[in-house]
């Protein structure tokens, strides 16, 4: 890791970096009351969808899904997560995408995409495996690194009526200090790899919001009550980062004392959801991007009034 990282590490984060196990555990009502659990995340009065963070399926679909990553070659690359905005729209990151038309990804029932649009370029994606490859992190300025994170965003199309559930944007973007929510499929532990499979979640609050990023401190794995300062690690890649009623964000970078995200509330992620949308992507609560940014609203390709929409 660079001298340069390190010394922007030390900024953001106040916590002695730890080295015990990372869980982001399913919690129960009572744990998010006390974390602040937004209204927007409760258990819906419909019965007939699925509940995007408290486990329940309906016909094996639901809003934020394991999703698996292929290479070029045709290997197999790993597993990430993403979140419906729509009934053909998956949001996730774009360091999980591979540089194809459609991103070389995969639903959990062999679903491909149909098309893709992301914000990184494709020397972004280059110099992310080389920075993975010889384990230093990045070489990047911190500059060029937080610049990079914010633009971590993709758009998979696939075809309509794809999955009958969905996240909205959130219809207000949040301010430091308000509760967020993270999900995703990813390990458990810093330590050893450990997916079972199951999508877990965790709050926590914001630190910083600045310029296409959210940033938020974490002491999990010290914390007594599971659920609650959680992070995100390995895996976890392309899962929503939730407010109140909706998405606000895609995880990008985690580690026991920090999480880097890409944020949506901005110029240049805008410029992506709306080139998705003109591609086709149904994507839920865009202008409420367009509003928090001062731009006017368009007519949105939103999916039918019996979806689950927010449920």
């Amino acid at each position: 890791m660079s001298k340069e990282k390190k010394q922007n590490k030390t900024v953001f984060s106040k916590l002695v970096q730890i080295s015990l196990t990372v869980a982001l555990a399913a919690c129960t009502n009572q744990v998010f009351e006390k974390a602040g659990r937004p209204s927007g995340l409760r258990n819906s009065s419909n019965g007939q969808c699925p509940k995007i963070l408290n486990g329940i399926v309906v016909d094996n679909v639901r809003a934020v899904v394991n999703l698996k990553i292929n290479n070029q070659d045709g290997s197999e690359g790993g597993s990430c997560t993403g979140t419906f905005l729509g009934d053909n729209a998956v949001l996730t990151a774009s360091h999980c995408t591979e540089n194809t038309a459609t991103g070389n990804v995969e639903l959990p029932d062999g679903t491909k995409a149909v098309a893709m649009v992301r914000g990184w370029t494709v020397e972004d994606k280059k110099e992310d495996q080389a920075a993975t490859e010889n384990g230093s992190g990045t070489e990047l300025s911190n500059a060029q690194y937080f610049d990079r994170t914010s633009r971590d965003i993709a758009v998979l199309i696939f075809p309509s009526g794809t999955s009958s559930s969905w996240r909205n944007i959130a219809p207000n973007p949040p301010k430091v200090g308000d509760t967020i929510m993270i999900a995703g499929y990813g390990d458990t532990s810093f330590q050893n790899d450990n997916n079972d499979g199951n999508v877990r979640y965790g709050s926590n609050r914001i630190d910083f919001l600045k310029d296409g990023l959210l940033i938020f401190e974490s002491a999990a794995g010290t914390h007594p009550t599971a659920g609650q300062d959680s992070t995100n690690g390995h895996g976890d890649s392309g899962g929503p980062v939730l407010y109140e009623e909706g998405v606000v964000g895609v995880i990008s970078k985690g580690d026991t004392t920090q999480a880097i995200e890409a944020y949506l509330f901005s110029e240049f992620n805008l410029k992506v959801l709306e080139e998705a949308e003109g591609k086709g992507a149904h994507i839920n609560g865009l202008n409420s991007v367009r509003k928090a940014l001062g731009r006017p609203a368009k007519p949105e390709t939103t999916d039918p009034a019996d979806g689950c929409s927010r449920n």
